[in-house]
């Protein structure tokens, strides 16, 4: 029994000090409520991504025992900045400040989130694709979080935005819009499902530092991927980045056997001398 315990205790101690910090974690980020993915590589680097802020990604983090620094860009079709996140784990709370370019720092508190929730990924526009959006569910399928960036300009809604609201009724989508910066946006997009056709249709409306804007749209949802498969590609990519970092072979182990760019399969890199 004794011995049993110290394994535990032994086990236990082990989880904490390797990865303190891999996990899924919610608060308030860029003025929204957000969600942050993390994983640890090899040599205390951090890895992850941001399911709620598509104009948001994670480059780069460190974690050293207790402190973590991760390196976030914002980008959309009309501004980029560099971002740094600093913060420290206290229990189940990572709790630091965030600043944005040569901005002032923001005070940010995370807590640790261990409840289920999907991801459904979508494009949405007018005439043609025009922007990338994400929603975000809770474990009941309740609306979480979400927001929006454009690909390649600013026409659709705006540059980019948070979604305080995509609520479902059936075949019916009621999405609400909201954007910041030097042109706000408060806009409502009400539109229909289409099962056969797999696309939403409807029309919008509200306004922004212009006045009163309106508009069709059309959408459709790209991807939907829960809590582990999102959390399982994750290891697998840290995992995938350490081997290649060490120059390992083995790396090739984790390369599907149907992998194939630019006329290289897996069979080339095995045989490349």
């Amino acid at each position: 029994m004794r011995r049993a315990s110290w394994l535990l205790t032994l086990f236990l101690a082990s989880e904490v000090h390797a990865a303190p910090v891999a996990g899924t974690w919610s608060g308030d980020f860029l003025g929204h409520e957000s969600v942050v993915v993390l994983e640890t590589r090899s040599g205390g680097g951090v890895i992850g991504f941001l399911p709620a802020d598509p104009n948001a990604r994670i480059v780069g983090g460190v974690v050293d025992g207790n402190d973590v620094l991760l390196n976030i860009d914002v980008r959309d079709p009309g501004f980029f900045a560099p971002g740094i996140f600093d913060g420290t784990i206290v229990g189940n709370q990572l709790n630091g400040s965030f600043t944005l370019g040569g901005g002032a720092a923001t005070p940010i508190s995370f807590s640790r989130d261990p409840k289920p929730y999907t991801v459904e990924y979508w494009l949405l526009g007018e005439e043609e694709i025009d922007s990338a959006a994400s929603r975000v569910l809770g474990q009941t399928g309740a609306f979480r979080s979400g927001g929006y960036v454009g690909l390649d300009h600013c026409d659709f809604l705006s540059c980019a935005g948070d979604f305080s609201g995509w609520d479902v009724a059936g075949s019916a989508h009621t999405i609400t819009a909201e954007a910041g910066g030097g042109c706000p946006l408060d806009v409502t997009l009400e539109g229909l499902w289409s099962d056969p056709e797999k696309f939403l249709v409807g029309s919008y409306d509200g306004s922004d530092c212009n006045g009163a804007i309106a508009g069709d749209f059309i959408g459709g949802k790209a991807g939907r991927a829960g809590a582990k498969p999102l959390r399982d590609a994750l290891k697998l990519l840290a995992d995938f980045a350490d081997r290649v970092q060490a120059e390992s072979f083995t790396a090739l182990d984790l390369i599907a056997d149907g992998y194939s760019n630019d006329g290289k399969t897996k069979t080339h890199w095995q045989s490349f001398e």
